[in-house]
């Protein structure tokens, strides 16, 4: 019996240990990428975002499996797929303007960073106390990394410098496109957040597990209104440029997965389908128009 006891405590501590060492991977590798610098820090969030849609997306059960106490239905499969057409969306602007001439234009991105793993910390918490369908480990592996992600979005906050670019110039389309969408995904991914019922429109029996999804998803869409903010003060035109086709481009996205919910999925009814498309239409409407009339060119605003 003691044998069978030490051969049991064995294996808990051994599982412990594994899991301590998969939890502690993604914080260390952040602090490694983010003390070389902001580009390095830059492609490290490109990476593991691209890499956690390619995952929630393709394969939801890898990273699933370990943080749930029940299978996943068709439904939560659904918006595992939608959460990865916003992780992506996530990264759409520092991708689409890593060539920009002027670095300031990320302090909108650190900023929508930062409030994003805040929400999610809360959010985590949250999911724990309220259902029992999320284990000890949601705590241990989501709530440490967004942690430390939040310090290092502190950071580079701290020695960022604003963009400063004029109010007045020539060619302000970008300017007011980028103040309506900003409205636009705020108010989206705020009702996403605060009334998960309201957002799945014709979706009955939702479990706290679809709720904790949708608010997730709320999260990572409403916080990128922050990065919006900041278009005005952007020095070069072809920075918004190229600023409102990373808008476009992650819309199309999420044009996609709506579209994959309806005829695959069979996620929702053709109320919800419809709003959804009219929704989303009317955003890459006024995106595509704003990115159309912008000119290419590089151009410092004039006073």
């Amino acid at each position: 019996m003691d044998f069978l006891k030490d051969l049991h405590l064995e294996k808990v501590c051994g599982s412990k240990c594994q899991d301590n060492i998969m939890f502690s991977i993604g914080p260390i590798s952040a602090l490694i990428a983010a003390s070389f610098g902001l580009r390095s820090w830059l492609r490290y969030e490109i990476a593991g975002n691209l890499l956690f849609a390619f995952i929630n997306f393709f394969r939801p059960e890898w990273f699933l499996g370990t943080l749930v106490n029940s299978p996943l239905d068709a439904y939560t499969r659904f918006l595992c797929k939608v959460d990865a057409s916003y992780l992506v969306y996530a990264v759409l602007m520092p991708i689409f303007l890593w060539r920009t001439k002027d670095d300031s234009v990320f302090y909108g991105h650190f900023w929508a960073q930062l409030i994003t793993n805040t929400f999610i910390v809360i959010e985590n918490v949250f999911w724990y106390n309220d259902s029992t369908q999320w284990n000890y480990k949601l705590l241990c592996q989501s709530v440490s990394f967004s942690s430390v992600m939040i310090l290092i979005n502190v950071y580079f906050l701290a020695n960022s410098k604003k963009a400063r670019g004029f109010d007045h110039f020539d060619n302000d389309t970008a300017n007011w496109v980028s103040k309506i969408e900003s409205f636009m995904i705020f108010s989206a991914g705020l009702i996403m957040f605060s009334s998960p019922d309201k957002a799945m429109i014709g979706v009955s029996g939702l479990s706290h597990m679809h709720k904790s999804w949708c608010r997730l998803c709320g999260i990572l869409l409403f916080t990128r209104s922050f990065e919006s903010l900041f278009v005005s003060d952007y020095v070069w035109i072809r920075d918004k440029k190229n600023f409102l086709l990373s808008r476009f481009v992650g819309s199309l996205l999420e044009l996609a997965v709506i579209l994959l919910g309806y005829y695959y999925y069979k996620s929702f009814g053709q109320f919800a389908f419809c709003t959804y498309m009219t929704i989303n239409m009317s955003y890459n409407a006024l995106v595509l128009y704003g990115y159309a009339v912008t000119p290419k060119e590089f151009h410092v605003k004039s006073n």
